[in-house]
Formats: structure tokens, C-alpha cells, sequence
């Protein structure tokens, strides 16, 4: 929903260290007992300085990593602080969020199932979920190795209703299966591979109706119950919120309740880093005892090369295989060494495992706060040491120095590749005729700084030091693309490289007089999230929006095409990132209230919003949430009455939300000039509304 929702608020993390003994063992070492103590020491000490360095510089409050040798975790750690108010200590059997690592899960489970012949990954979903159907004739060609590469066609996160706070939905699935019987695809299946969670809980469902039982009781069964893991829970087992490093928010001074995603196999498990490692040995050339060789190295293949993608050489932090993000790690391809990763980020967990197949070696790193593609790069320069300590390596190679561009006269045929360009957000490129080329967030330009380039000898655009270049390339599919190639380096972190397509050209949408002017009616206004329950984690991150148009633009609203007065569809065609979790806009009426449907989610125009009374009352909630615009009221301190499924929450005029009474449990509170208040609960739910006596 970016590409046309003004962010109100940001994350915001930080962190001591705790030492636990590490357990050595499956080195390959001759020695004394003196001597044996010392195997892995160098690694020791550079992922304790790493660690630290993630709490220190990248804002994670805390951290827990592993490495695990030939089956046995022979490093096992943390940094940071448990919680900022508990005296609690870090322990190597905490457990987090990990996120979209939960797809290996996915993977592992199709992967076994092929392995026995009960499921095909090129056969159609429909073979194994009969009740899975589009408003979308092209979706009978999905196949379940689409699911696993991100090439279904598939739109990306429906995400209603379950991202909650002490909360598992167990409808999850069945949820999905009706929403997307409305939905259409953004592509032809098969024709790229873009970054899609519904796609995985699509797999998990293909698991449930092949096995007979749930996607939990097959894991635990299969996997997690051989491999001996200690920590590791789905949501449907209620995972212990005691044993969660906490999480925060902001400004917000309690650490927040347990995150949720009823997603389980897009990116709902739980686990430690020990955990992670031990089920990373699935993947391993050692492991004969869960999924046989050829199927392992499927998993490895190069399946986003099957379809639209940039030329990439040295490897990109993306290039997909079944489950895997990356088949082709940088740095380690740099040394001859296969590797594998898998990142993981919630909203306030974030993790990655980098897998060595061949080495039967694997790093876990999670984190509370930071993200994970700082926990990747961790991860990377843990396992180089490990390497080099082992003797695999000779020694470990200094970082890159980007190729210094040297300035050229650029073609006036350039000219034209100036524009507006759709992404995860909307795009701003203007090329002067001197070469030099200005990237910009369009609408954001006040926000986020502009980046000055200039074109090369090379034949693109380049920064002054390399380390970021453009190219414009024209596809097969007659579509322009932005094109970025870049090597960062983070202090204490390493090197890392990537290229995308992170944008695709805007064409121009010729829409009616009447049509733009309907839209226009409507550029700067506010909407505001109906329909998610009480404890939803989105009415702490994104309950309001707000559209905005371009004049210079006209026909798109954000990167959606405008196809009539109440629909603005998606047609951007990226493979990677740049394309994920696209959405339609449709405007509908109900009740004479205008009303925005994005995603499967609600939302209604501010100018259906009903003045809060200035009196008590009480109110009772038909089908959605009520919504109150804070006028006559400012300045009072009002008391909310909710039932037990019920909360409240309060936001400023720009959308900023001041309190959520499912985190900070406060229901009294003082109403500022101009607040937006909202009464979440179940239908037919009645709330009391009391304000203090003035004196």
C-alpha cells in the first residue's frame, strides 16, 4: 500500500551484553584438551564484536545467533537487553519472530511430499486445493513450484485479520481462499518471480489437503520433533510471550504485547537461533535422513532466471530459488562457496539464515529491532571466519573499492528516459542535458533527499564515488525499466551487492475530463481502516491514509492506473521487490459514506467521519469500526467503557497515532484539537463514553 499512503509514524530500536557458554564440538581439530577449547575462538570473538556493533550502530535492542558445524552448534550467543524495564537476562533459548524464514518450513514440507509422490511441483494448485479460485481465469495455470519461486501472478499480501497482538486467527487460510476469489492476478504465471506471502500460505494450504491434518502437526511430526528442536512453536501453539526478547514501538514506553502472524507459513514460526540451525541441516549435503539429494538441490536452483530479470554477475541480494531469497550469496560466491539465504522480517522481529550446504555449516542471526538484511551481512562475515579458522579459506578479502566513474557527454536520445517511474512507491527522474541525472521520491521530495547522478563512459548513470549506479533497459516485453546496480559497505557488517529492477516506466493514461476531476475531489484526503479487529497490529502502524495525485501525472493515482471514476489498477510488471504487494484501488458507496477497498481492507473517506458528542454516550458498533472526529470535544478528558473484544485508539491530525489501548491498556485520556478517536470491536459490541466533570 505505499504507493499511495503517507507514512504517519517509523520504527524506532536500541540495547548490553550477556555471554553464555558456547558448546564446542564436530571441529576439526587434533589436540590437547587446552588446545580443544580454543576451536573457534577467532569466530567467537568476531560474532560477539558483531553483535555488539547491531545494538550499537543499527538499532537492534537485541541479539541471538548460532553457527552449527557437521550437526553440532558449536557457537550460540546474544547482545542487547532482553527488555528495557524487566531484569531479565538474554538466554540462547529465547525465541523470536522469525518471520519469512517460516517458507523454508513451507519448502521443506512440499519438498518431502514430492519425495513421496503425492504432490507435483509443476501440476496445477488446483490438483490439491479444489476450492481455490480467482475472479481470474489465468490462475488454473498456477503451479505449486510458482508458489515456491514467487511467480503466481499472484497480487502479494492479503494480510487481513491476522497480524494481531496476543491473538492467532484460525481462519486464516480459509480467509484467504474467499478473498481471493475476488482478486486478479498482476501476471501471467510464470512470466517473473516477485516477492509473494500469499503464495506460501497458498503452499501451506496445499500441505494441509494433501497430508489430511495442519501445516503445525506436519512440521512438528516430520521435522521439528526428529531434529530434537526445543524452542521452536507455530501460533497455533500459543508460544510463550516470557521467552520473547520485547519489542517497541516509537515513543511508546511499554514494550508491546506478543506479535502474531496467523500466516504460519508465510512468515508465522517462532524459534531460537540454535533452533534455526539445527532445522538448516535439512538442506545439508550430510542430512540423508529428510528430503533426498535431488530434491535439496531443487530447492537450490536458479528458478528466477526463468523469467523476466536483470543480467546479474556477481550475484544480487536477490536471486530466488524454491523458498530460498538468494542461491547465490555475496560475499561467500566470491570464495567458491555455495551458499543459501533466507531473511525473515515482522514488524518488529527481524532474522536471517545463511545455509552451507556443501560445508554442512549454517549461521542463524534474529534480532529484536534492525532488519535483516543487517543480520545477513552478520551472518556472512561470521561464517568467513569460521571458514578461514577451519582452514576452507586461506584468508578473508578486503572490501571492493567501487569503480571510479569517469564523466561522458550523454546521447540526447537519454533525454527520454525522464519521467515518472511506479515502484514500491512512486518515482521521480529528471536528466538535463549536461548528464546529470536527479532521483527522487515524488511527493517525498521535502522528506527524503534527492540523489544527484551523472552519466558514465560506461553508459549509465552513476554517484560520485560507484557505489550506486542506473541503467534504462528495455525488455522483451517492450517495458522500460530503472535499473539499479550497488555495492554497500556497512561498518563492522561487510560488503554487499545488489541489482534490480526497482522501477518501471510510466506510460501515459489518457483518462476523461469528468474521470480526473472525480479523482481530484478526492487528492489530499484522508481515509480511515474499518475493518480489522480489535487487538489488529495496523491500527498501530497503518489505520490512516491518504491519496495523492499528480497533476503532471494525470490518469494514475500513486502508480495505479486509473481505469474510471471508481478503479485505479495495477499494471506495473517488476520482478524481484520492486513489484511486490501491489493492490487495486476501488472506491465504493455504502450508506452514502465513500469508502476505499485496498488489499481486501476497508477504509472511509473523512468526509463520512460523524463529530464526537460532547456529552457522554453510548454507542453500539454495527459491521465495522467507529470513527469520531475530535471538534467541540478538545480539550476534555474522556473515559471509554470497551467490552472485552473491544479497544480504542486515538490519532493527531496527521494521522500519528498518540494511544492504542490494546498496547498501553489506558482507555482515559485527554482529547487534543483536531484527533481522530476510534471505537474497534466485534459487531453489535457497545461502548460507554464518559467525560469528566469540569470544575
Amino acid at each position: 500500500m505505499r504507493k499511495m499512503w503517507k507514512k504517519a509514524t517509523a520504527l524506532s530500536m536500541i540495547a548490553v551484553m550477556l555471554l553464555s557458554q558456547p558448546v564446542y564440538a564436530g571441529y576439526p581439530y587434533v589436540g590437547n584438551k587446552a588446545e580443544y577449547q580454543e576451536a573457534y575462538k577467532a569466530t567467537k570473538e568476531k560474532a560477539a564484536e558483531i553483535a555488539k556493533q547491531l545494538c550499537s550502530i543499527y538499532g537492534e535492542e537485541s541479539v541471538q545467533y548460532a553457527l552449527i558445524d557437521n550437526g553440532k552448534i558449536v557457537l550460540a550467543d546474544t547482545s542487547g537487553s532482553f527488555s528495557r524495564t524487566e531484569n531479565k537476562a538474554l538466554k540462547n533459548g529465547n525465541i523470536y519472530g522469525i518471520g519469512s524464514i517460516s517458507k523454508m518450513y513451507v519448502t521443506a514440507a512440499i519438498m518431502k511430499l514430492c519425495d513421496e509422490g503425492k504432490v507435483k511441483l509443476d501440476e496445477p494448485v488446483t490438483t490439491y486445493v479444489k476450492d481455490f479460485k480467482m475472479a481470474d481465469s489465468r490462475y488454473k495455470e498456477i503451479t505449486v513450484r510458482m508458489l515456491l519461486n514467487h511467480s503466481s501472478g499472484l497480487m502479494g499480501s492479503t494480510f487481513n485479520g491476522t497480524i494481531l497482538f496476543d491473538d492467532y486467527n484460525e481462519n486464516t487460510n480459509k480467509e484467504l481462499l474467499e478473498e481471493l476469489k475476488t482478486q486478479r492476478l498482476k501476471a501471467d504465471p510464470g512470466a517473473f518471480s516477485v516477492y509473494c506471502n500469499d503464495g506460501f500460505t497458498l503452499a501451506e494450504i496445499v500441505v494441509e489437503r494433501v497430508t489430511g491434518t495442519s501445516f503445525t502437526n506436519y512440521i512438528r511430526t516430520n521435522f521439528l520433533n526428529p531434529l530434537e528442536t526445543k524452542t521452536t512453536k507455530t501460533p497455533a501453539e500459543n508460544p510463550s510471550y516470557a521467552k520473547m526478547p520485547r519489542t517497541y514501538y516509537g515513543t511508546l514506553e511499554q514494550a508491546l504485547p506478543k506479535e502474531i502472524l496467523s500466516t504460519i507459513g508465510a512468515g508465522g514460526i517462532y524459534a531460537s537461533a540454535g533452533d534455526l540451525c539445527r532445522f538448516a541441516t535439512v538442506f545439508m549435503d550430510e542430512n540423508k535422513k529428510f528430503l533426498s539429494d535431488s530434491a535439496k538441490q531443487e530447492t537450490m536452483g536458479e528458478e528466477y532466471k526463468k523469467g523476466l530479470w536483470p543480467d546479474d554477475k556477481d550475484g544480487g541480494s536477490i536471486s530466488y530459488g524454491l523458498g530460498w531469497d538468494n542461491v547465490n550469496v555475496y560475499p561467500l560466491n566470491q570464495y567458491g562457496i555455495k551458499a543459501v539465504a533466507k531473511g525473515g522480517d515482522s514488524n518488529f522481529y527481524h532474522s536471517s539464515l545463511v545455509v552451507l550446504p556443501e560445508e554442512n555449516m549454517a549461521v542463524a542471526v534474529l534480532s529484536s529491532g534492525g532488519a535483516s538484511t543487517y543480520n545477513q551481512m552478520a551472518a556472512s562475515q561470521i561464517l568467513l571466519t569460521a571458514l578461514q579458522e577451519k582452514g576452507i579459506i586461506k584468508q578473508i578479502k578486503p572490501d571492493v573499492t567501487p569503480k571510479t566513474p569517469i564523466k561522458a557527454g550523454m546521447p540526447s536520445s537519454v533525454m527520454e528516459y525522464a519521467g515518472y517511474y511506479g515502484g514500491s512507491t512512486l518515482y521521480k527522474v529528471d536528466i538535463e542535458s549536461d548528464g546529470t541525472l536527479t532521483f527522487s521520491y515524488a511527493g517525498l521530495e521535502n522528506v527524503i533527499p534527492s540523489t544527484k547522478m551523472y552519466y558514465t563512459t560506461d553508459g549509465d548513470f552513476a554517484t560520485e564515488d560507484g557505489s550506486v549506479r542506473f541503467q534504462f533497459v528495455k525488455e522483451e516485453n517492450g517495458k522500460l525499466y530503472l535499473q539499479q546496480s550497488s555495492l554497500a559497505t556497512l561498518p563492522a557488517l561487510g560488503q554487499s551487492t545488489d541489482i534490480q529492477y526497482v522501477a518501471e516506466k510510466l506510460t501515459e493514461n489518457k483518462v476523461s475530463d469528468t474521470v480526473w476531476k472525480t479523482w481530484k475531489e478526492r487528492d489530499g484526503k484522508k481515509y480511515f481502516l474499518v475493518d480489522e479487529p480489535y487487538n489488529s497490529v495496523y491500527y498501530l502502524l497503518g489505520a490512516v491514509g491518504q491519496i495523492s495525485l499528480f497533476d503532471q501525472l494525470q490518469g494514475y493515482v500513486g502508480v495505479d492506473q486509473i481505469q474510471d471514476g471508481n478503479l485505479a489498477q495495477t499494471n506495473l510488471q517488476i520482478p524481484g521487490m520492486g513489484g511486490r504487494d501491489l493492490s487495486d484501488v476501488k472506491v465504493y458507496t455504502k450508506d452514502d459514506a465513500e469508502y476505499l477497498n485496498i488489499a481486501g481492507k476497508n477504509y472511509i473517506s473523512e468526509d463520512a467521519i460523524e463529530k464526537l458528542p460532547t456529552k457522554s454516550f453510548t454507542v453500539k458498533l454495527n459491521d465495522e469500526n467507529k470513527w469520531y472526529r475530535v471538534n467541540k470535544a478538545a480539550g476534555k478528558t474522556v473515559t471509554i467503557q470497551t467490552p472485552k473484544n473491544g479497544s480504542v485508539a486515538l490519532y493527531d491530525k496527521d494521522g500519528a497515532m498518540l494511544n492504542y489501548s490494546t498496547i498501553t491498556g489506558e482507555k482515559k485520556m485527554k482529547l487534543p484539537k483536531d484527533a481522530m478517536l476510534v471505537l474497534i470491536g466485534e459487531s453489535g459490541s457497545s461502548f460507554k463514553l464518559t467525560y469528566a466533570k469540569t470544575k
